[in-house]
C-alpha cells in the first residue's frame, strides 16, 4: 500500500499544482483583464491544456494517472511458492499430445476457476455496501499490447467448467484479435482514452467502473460490457523475466483478487527426507481485497491452488504423467 500511495502522490503533484495555478490565473484575469482579451486567451489556453494533457503518454499511462489516488483501504498482499516439477512435465506431455501451446497462464486460469467454485463467498462484487455474488466464474487475463506500452483484457467466462483446450483456444483467439486491431470494443475504449485528457478520465473511469463492474450495465458507446474484469484478474509477469511483483488494485476493476504469475526458477529445497534438492519453483503473487477475503478464506484458496497446480491432471485428465513413456 505504501508503494502505491507514494507512487500516486508523486504522479499527481504536477497536475495538482498546474490546476491550482490555472484557477488562480483565471480568477485574476477574469477580474482585471478586459473581456475582449480574456475570452480569446482563455479559449486558447483551454485548448492548449487539453492537447498537453492528451499527448506524450501511452494509453495505459493515461488510465493509470486518471485512476489512482493514495489508498488507505484494506489491501492484503501474499505469495506462494509452488514446486512445478510435475506441472512442467504435464505441460510438455500436453503439448505433444494435443499440439496446443499450453502455458502456466492457462493452467493458473483453470485452477483459479475451480478454486473459486469452492469459495462462492469470494466470487462477487460489492454493490452499495452489500455483497452480491456473480452468476458465473469468469477469469480475466491481461494481454500485453504494443511491446508493453498498453494492456488489454480477455475475459474467459465459465472458466471453472471449460477444459484447458477451450481456455487455450479462447485466450489465443482473443489475444490475436486484440493485437490485430479487430476487437471492436477495445477500439472504442481506446478511442475514448485517446480523446479525453487525464483530468477528465478520472470521473469517467469511476462512473464507468461503477456501472459496468459493480451494477452490471453494458456501455456500448465506450466499448465496455458488463463485468469486464470478471471474478478475478491474472497477469503473467514471468514472461518479462520477473520472479516476484505485486499489482495494485485498479479502481474500476472491482474484483476481489489480482494474481501475478512469476517466472520459474531452480531453487534448493528440502525434501521430506530432509535432503536438499534443486527443484523448479514458481512464485504466485496475490493482491486481495479484505472486504471479500479473510485469512481463513485466503488459506483455503491457496491450498486448493497448490494442489491443482502441482498436479494439473487433477483438473484436466487429457494427459497423465503415465503417458510419458507413450509420448517419448
Amino acid at each position: 500500500v505504501s508503494t502505491q500511495s507514494t507512487g500516486d502522490s508523486g504522479v499527481f503533484i504536477k497536475p495538482m499544482s498546474l490546476s491550482t495555478f490555472v484557477l488562480i490565473f483565471a480568477f485574476v484575469a477574469y477580474n482585471y483583464v478586459p473581456g475582449y482579451i480574456f475570452w480569446p486567451i482563455g479559449l486558447f489556453s483551454l485548448i492548449g491544456a487539453w492537447i498537453f494533457a492528451s499527448t506524450g503518454m501511452s494509453l495505459r499511462r493515461k488510465l493509470a494517472i486518471s485512476s489512482w489516488t493514495p489508498s488507505y483501504d484494506g489491501t492484503i498482499y501474499g505469495k506462494m511458492s509452488l514446486d512445478v516439477t510435475k506441472t512442467l512435465k504435464y505441460q510438455e506431455l500436453y503439448r505433444k499430445k494435443t499440439n496446443k501451446h499450453l502455458t502456466l497462464t492457462h493452467l493458473c486460469g483453470k485452477a483459479c476457476g475451480l478454486a473459486m467454485r469452492k469459495a462462492p463467498n469470494i466470487n462477487g462484487r460489492i454493490v452499495f455496501g452489500k455483497f452480491i455474488p456473480h452468476k458465473e466464474i469468469s477469469i480475466c487475463f491481461l494481454v500485453v499490447m504494443d511491446d508493453g506500452r498498453n494492456l488489454a483484457r480477455v475475459n474467459v467466462k465459465n472458466a471453472d467448467s471449460k477444459s484447458l483446450a477451450e481456455i487455450i483456444s479462447e485466450l489465443e483467439a482473443g489475444a490475436n484479435s486484440l493485437r490485430k486491431g479487430n476487437d471492436i470494443e477495445f477500439k472504442k475504449t481506446m478511442d475514448t482514452v485517446k480523446l479525453v485528457p487525464t483530468w477528465l478520465l478520472r470521473p469517467i473511469t469511476k462512473i464507468t467502473g461503477l456501472l459496468a463492474s459493480v451494477i452490471g450495465v453494458d456501455i456500448p458507446p465506450l466499448g465496455v460490457s458488463k463485468f469486464p474484469f470478471g471474478s478475478m484478474v491474472i497477469s503473467n509477469v514471468g514472461a518479462f523475466g520477473v520472479e516476484e511483483a505485486y499489482a495494485p488494485f485498479t479502481p474500476f476493476f472491482h474484483v476481489p483478487i489480482l494474481m501475478l504469475i512469476g517466472t520459474v526458477k531452480n531453487k534448493a529445497e528440502v525434501n521430506e527426507e530432509r535432503q536438499i534438492e534443486v527443484r523448479p519453483m514458481l512464485q504466485l503473487m496475490f493482491t486481495l481485497d479484505h472486504r471479500y477475503i479473510d485469512g481463513a478464506q485466503a488459506s483455503g484458496l491457496a491450498k486448493e491452488l497448490k494442489k491443482l497446480l502441482e498436479d494439473p491432471s487433477l483438473m484436466d485428465d487429457t494427459v497423465t504423467l503415465d503417458d510419458s513413456k507413450k509420448l517419448d
